[in-house]
């Protein structure tokens, strides 16, 4: 499969073929292949970085015509999630920026009202709308507009945040990026004694993932 533009096709060579998709649109132009992509029965993942509102709109619009079943946005704000002295800890040569906090500083734009006008269209468009909190404040407000609630797997090890979103009583989905059994055992022990219906998500912090560093035995 040829590389478009920034996006790229992976395939996890498995028993079924899986073909994940990296998308990172930055103009209409590029919406209209995630619809292709899900027709294809490929698993999307969107990187909307460079995306402003009326991208995510026609984003949300495509993912419903090619039958999605929810889109999943990411709701931070730097301040918030990192220190403003805290070290890149990526590739510089390839994203220049020094910090962690000026990274996310340049991509915070959305709060809560642009949220609530996502959520409308989603609803609009009848597909379902969520998105990861990464604060307090941002779960507060998420809890109106969401029946799932999304855990990050930078916050697997924080059992305060965890337990804060588990008291709105909704299913829990809780990605496991870089945890170790262990972790995640534990991290499961505090939402079990929650009573929340969880799920796991089996992640890789890489993107794209590697084949030999896809790690599929994890998955039951």
């Amino acid at each position: 499969e040829p590389e478009r533009r920034n996006n790229k096709v992976v395939n996890i060579h498995t028993t079924t073929q899986l073909q994940v998709v990296l998308v990172k649109p930055e103009r209409f132009e590029n919406a209209s292949e995630i619809a292709d992509h899900l027709r294809d029965k490929r698993t999307v993942v969107l990187n909307l970085e460079q995306t402003d509102k009326n991208i995510a709109r026609r984003l949300i619009d495509e993912a419903a015509l090619g039958g999605a079943d929810a889109i999943k946005f990411q709701t931070y704000k730097a301040g918030t999630l990192a220190s403003k002295h805290s070290p890149a800890y990526w590739d510089t040569s390839k994203e220049p920026t020094p910090s962690q906090y000026e990274l996310f500083k340049k991509h915070d734009s959305f709060w809560k009202g642009e949220f609530e006008n996502l959520k409308k269209h989603c609803d609009q468009a009848g597909i379902a709308f969520m998105s990861t909190p990464f604060d307090v404040e941002s779960a507060k407000f998420l809890n109106d507009m969401m029946d799932v609630f999304k855990i990050s797997s930078s916050d697997l090890t924080n059992r305060p945040f965890i337990e804060f979103m588990c008291d709105f009583k909704k299913p829990i989905i809780m990605s496991t990026g870089a945890a170790s059994l262990a972790e995640i055992a534990e991290a499961v022990s505090w939402i079990e004694a929650k009573g929340n219906p969880l799920a796991l998500l089996h992640c890789v912090l890489n993107y794209p993932t590697m084949d030999e560093n896809a790690a599929l035995g994890m998955i039951p």
